[in-house]
């Protein structure tokens, strides 16, 4: 509605956000609802602190700040030619059995889901790798290393192949998780706005903490990988230190970058040759927080390069959400990472490449009144390469 259709600019922002398909638009949807409910349910959204996108409505809804849930409700009513008069309960029926009402709604619930994933703090931002599955079959990525070594190619001679077989990565991939918000008569009678916007917040952030806990789930865990051996094994992967030389401080950061400067990869003739990975970020439990922030304040700031993302999960532990096995959790143990664009540790994908959960309008059937809200949000998380990742027991 004003969200998708009646602007143009709002329409291609929530395309680039994963929230509708260009494919699938329904073209008439705004022409469904007048332009006189447009306003009023952009005035819904100011009234509740809901961001409207369309600077046209967001000017008209000004005036509408101020309007009730059950005016708002009457107006859709009328303005699909239904039955204004009688009780509050029988005009609430009446708005429910058009189309008005339920589309204005869907939209500012939709204007809530944005604004709830704008403010989203992602502690897995920037050190792990995001891409897109077609669908829900197992995913298979090339390392680091695939293409190994350039070396110089003699005249008349052949390039060397990359051995790609010997060089991929494999997890589970996308797994769909979806939740329901039902809106009743008693919600709309009780005049709700704010409490069933607030629902729909926490079920977005609910949908989007998954991918964290994803993410912390594998590095609590330390997963067996393809080689046969853990994510985090010193003798084997040289990315795991404890004692007192691995707590967070210079020298334990120190021990950290360069244990992660020496990662090597293998060319297509067994020679090892440097990845070229630095430590960018410092991952870390929320009781290490200022530790970390302090610390990087001490090497530049900004400048040294370095950012500090902190997760609970790392302190309380996790559960995870495909198999329900709980990961206990540390206040000293402390992760350093490469930056995404240069490391293949940790891929976070989703389905068709929406980052966000998806919402859908439904009715209520077998006499109830009222209608439902469906979100779903496809995301899956794997390991890739050890090579970007070193973890510190910090004692």
């Amino acid at each position: 509605m004003f969200l998708t259709q009646e602007s143009q600019d709002a329409q291609e922002y929530l395309i680039e956000r994963g929230m509708i398909d260009a494919k699938q638009l329904e073209p008439q949807r705004a022409e469904s609802v007048p332009i006189a409910v447009q306003a009023r349910a952009a005035g819904l959204c100011i009234r509740a602190g809901v961001r409207v996108r369309n600077s046209g409505l967001a000017a008209a809804g000004q005036q509408h700040r101020d309007t009730s849930l059950g005016d708002f409700v009457a107006k859709c009513a009328s303005a699909d030619h239904q039955a204004t008069v009688g009780e509050e309960c029988d005009v609430i029926r009446a708005a429910l059995s058009g189309t008005s009402l339920v589309e204005s709604l869907t939209s500012v619930a939709e204007a809530t889901l944005l604004d709830a994933a704008d403010t989203f703090e992602d502690s897995t931002a920037g050190w792990c790798l995001e891409n897109t599955a077609r669908n829900f079959r197992p995913v298979e990525r090339w390392r680091a290393d695939m293409a190994g070594e350039f070396v110089m190619l003699p005249r008349g001679g052949t390039a060397d192949h990359s051995d790609v077989a010997a060089n991929v990565a494999r997890y589970r991939g996308v797994d769909r998780y979806a939740k329901q918000l039902v809106v009743g008569e008693e919600d709309l009678l009780g005049d709700r706005l704010e409490l069933i916007l607030s629902a729909v917040r926490w079920i977005v952030r609910g949908a989007l903490r998954l991918r964290p806990r994803l993410v912390c789930s594998l590095l609590l865990s330390n997963p067996t990988l393809a080689d046969g051996n853990a994510l985090f094994d010193f003798s084997s992967h040289g990315n795991d230190f404890s004692g007192a030389g691995s707590a967070l401080g210079v020298p334990g950061l120190t021990q950290a970058m360069t244990a992660l400067a020496k990662q090597c990869g293998t060319d297509s003739q067994g020679k090892a040759f440097p990845l070229d990975l630095h430590g960018a970020y410092i991952v870390v439990p929320e009781s290490l927080r200022l530790t970390g922030l302090s610390l990087v304040e001490s090497l530049g700031g900004v400048a040294s390069g370095l950012t500090v993302r902190s997760d609970s999960r790392l302190d309380l532990g996790v559960t995870n959400p495909i198999s329900g096995e709980t990961h206990e959790g540390s206040a000293t143990r402390w992760y350093l990472a490469a930056p995404a664009s240069s490391a293949s540790g940790i891929e976070v994908v989703y389905l068709n490449n929406r980052r966000q959960p998806t919402l859908r309008k439904s009715a209520l059937t077998d006499g109830q009144w009222g209608f439902c809200w469906s979100f779903k949000h496809d995301v899956g998380a794997g390991v890739l390469d050890y090579r970007g990742l070193v973890r510190n027991a910090g004692v």
